[in-house]
């Protein structure tokens, strides 16, 4: 064959390899099928050389999406140095490497077989994703080779670019059902009285409250109403009212922001006293900004008090709708934003509703939170000590993972923070960490705050959701261990006391019956067993007081609690005056007093204990006091940590108050039901 013709041939095979991969980027083929085929066809043009398809992911390292006969299958992460082939890729360049030897990453080279190698980056929306590679184990790949390769790369990113359009499309479409309908209905061009309606029904509907208005601005700060739903009667569209006093609609005038009002029977002006006189009690409002300008505020007023922290948020939403019904070029600018905003919210949702690892919400709430601000540098900080944050999770930032940080401007300064801002990551009541973004210099727009709050919330849930699932696991397990000892005792106390002594009674009585059939006296033996019988009801008396006192049972809790202090050398002063109770709260109860007691006489070296225990109304309050040494350390033994998880099991708190020498206070509160 000529080389003409065998040049022919050869263009070709890679002309009818491009086709066949374009038409599955046409069908819209899912990523993953396309990176395969791929890598198979470009593998095919180079006579079966080694193809890999890799995607950048963090710092300097590399993710295996696709391979042909590569050194590294699918899944695995490769870290990469600087001035390497990958870190010349990243600059959008194709890059050819015909002897490894001489490179700086020769020893990785080495251990995948490589000895030559080109690589094509893959670009969508103008960064650079990943890179497709033909790699060689013995000379240097064809000339020609970049090109080809450069050819497949396009058809990669214009998979991942119709890919990532229509997750963002589902997601818009997901959560967007409320705005879409006012959206759908401005589409329609439908009058302006119309939408705006639309927009205070749909408004109401989500944040749930009795009262949507629609307000428009005069230059004076006077307002009108344009649109209501759910108003009292009265209150119709048309009616205006002066811009003096104070409350929301003021507020928003003043400042330009939303407002909102806890308490309507505070505040002067007009709109706060025709609301409150119609029995509402708390308002919010948000701008209406159209062009630049502020054109209103959208109004939600309630009768509980206060509104859900959400309403502001929902407000917004619709307030953006009521500008595309007057700018819509505007209103398509800040759809877009909100768009991307809930899309990567949605995306850790998803994680810490499915119970990812921490580790790995924590890594996407600082990479979505980054990528929605701009790429900013972000930083997820726990707080670890006096005035120390250690960075659990960065992206974009300066700030090294696992570095202990203390709170001082010098450390700042040194990372190269200019401007940033900080949320607090709040669990259960407690700051658990933060949540930062921060700039050289230039300052963070001033939404910043209210975005970062969202996924720090986000954060917060995931630590919550894995601390209770660790404390249930651990809690389960103690509870198993324990009714196995308790098992475990019963059956050693019976086996060395009661039982014994009645086969001790066995023995007595048939030697007792042998000797009297043979005409002997058995008064002795008789006498034998009789004691050993009774010492084995004592025994097995005391057995069943520790299980659960029948005094208990037949007497309630005072009865019990008696049962269980008249045999204490330690004097108790003893207060229960309640009624009986459910069961099952009964022996919560004389379970907490009888640990604590058995803490007193055992550890505490006190004089004496006081028992008060009372009921109200939604509790049961039992607590157990001593005068004696004090320094009660749960973690130093297991019977508190037993009475803590039965009072967890009841929805009940417990608490332990133990100063060094001046005595314990054990409290404890369970909730009454019927």
């Amino acid at each position: 064959m000529t080389d003409d013709r065998w040049e022919l041939r050869a263009l070709a095979e890679e002309q009818s390899a491009l086709l066949r991969v374009a038409e599955l980027v046409a069908r819209a083929g899912p990523p993953q099928e396309v990176f395969a085929a791929v890598a198979a066809e470009a593998a095919k043009l180079f006579n079966g050389e080694a193809m890999t398809l890799t995607r950048f992911d963090g710092d300097r390292e590399l993710l295996v999406e696709a391979t042909h006969r590569g050194p590294a299958p699918v899944g695995t992460r490769i870290a990469f140095q600087v001035d390497t082939l990958p870190d010349w890729v990243q600059l959008g360049v194709v890059v050819r490497v015909d002897d490894y030897t001489t490179q700086r990453d020769a020893e990785l080279a080495k251990e995948f077989g490589l000895a030559a190698a080109v690589s094509a980056p893959i670009s969508v929306a103008g960064e650079v994703w990943g890179m497709l590679t033909a790699t060689s184990g013995e000379q240097p790949l064809p000339v020609g080779a970049e090109h080809r390769l450069a050819q497949f790369a396009k058809l990669v990113a214009a998979a991942l670019a119709n890919s990532h359009a229509r997750v963002q499309l589902q997601t818009l479409a997901d959560e967007q059902a409320a705005l879409r309908r006012v959206a759908e209905l401005a589409a329609r061009e439908a009058t302006a009285e119309g939408v705006l309606d639309a927009v205070t029904v749909q408004a109401s509907g989500l944040t749930g409250v009795d009262f949507t208005t629609l307000l428009r601005y005069e230059p004076d700060g006077s307002t009108e109403i344009v649109a209501v739903d759910g108003a009292p009667e009265g209150v119709v569209v048309g009616m205006r009212a002066p811009g003096t006093g104070d409350g929301a609609v003021q507020r928003v005038w003043r400042t330009g922001h939303a407002a909102r009002i806890d308490n309507l029977a505070q505040m002067s002006g007009h709109w706060p006293k025709v609301a409150h006189g119609f029995g509402f009690s708390t308002s919010a409002a948000v701008p209406i900004v159209i062009q630049g300008g502020l054109w209103g505020a959208l109004v939600a007023v309630g009768r509980r008090e206060p509104l859900p922290k959400t309403s502001e948020k929902h407000l917004t939403s619709f307030a953006e709708l009521v500008g595309i019904a007057i700018s819509a070029a505007q209103a398509r600018k800040e759809l877009r934003v909100l768009a991307d905003e809930q899309a990567a919210l949605r995306r850790v949702a998803e994680l810490v509703a499915r119970g990812a690892a921490v580790d790995e919400v924590f890594a996407a709430v600082a990479t979505e939170a980054s990528k929605l601000l701009g790429d900013v540098a972000t930083a997820l900080l726990r707080y670890d000590g006096d005035r120390v944050a250690v960075a659990v999770a960065v992206c974009n930032s300066p700030t090294p993972l696992g570095l202990r940080i203390p709170f001082q401007a010098e450390m700042a300064r040194m990372l190269g923070v200019g401007a940033g801002v900080a949320v607090p990551v709040t669990v259960e009541g407690h700051v658990w960490g933060t949540l930062t973004t921060s700039t050289p210099g230039v300052p963070l727009p001033f939404d910043t705050e209210h975005r970062l709050g969202q996924f720090a919330e986000l954060a917060a849930a995931a630590i919550a959701n894995a601390e209770n699932k660790r404390n249930l696991t651990a809690s389960r397990a103690r509870v198993v261990a324990t009714a196995d000892e308790t098992r475990r005792r019963l059956q050693r106390d019976v086996h060395d006391g009661a039982q014994q002594r009645l086969v001790h009674t066995i023995i007595a009585l048939k030697l007792a019956r042998d000797a009297i059939a043979n005409g002997g006296t058995a008064a002795e033996l008789i006498d034998e067993a009789l004691n050993n019988a009774e010492r084995a009801n004592t025994e097995l008396r005391d057995v069943v007081r520790g299980v659960l006192p029948a005094s208990l049972t037949r007497g309630g809790l005072r009865a019990g609690i008696d049962s269980l202090i008249a045999d204490l050398v330690l004097p108790v002063d003893l207060d229960v005056s309640v009624p009986r109770l459910p069961a099952a709260m009964e022996t919560t109860a004389y379970f907490i007093v009888a640990e604590a007691l058995t803490n007193v006489v055992k550890h505490a070296q006190a004089s004496r204990a006081d028992i008060q225990i009372r009921l109200d109304d939604k509790s049961l309050a039992i607590d157990v006091r001593d005068d004696g040494m004090g320094g009660a350390d749960p973690s130093r033994g297991t019977g508190l940590t037993g009475l803590r998880d039965r009072v967890d099991a009841s929805e009940g708190a417990l608490t332990l108050t133990s100063p060094a020498r001046g005595g314990t206070i054990l409290h404890a509160t369970l909730p009454v039901r019927p």
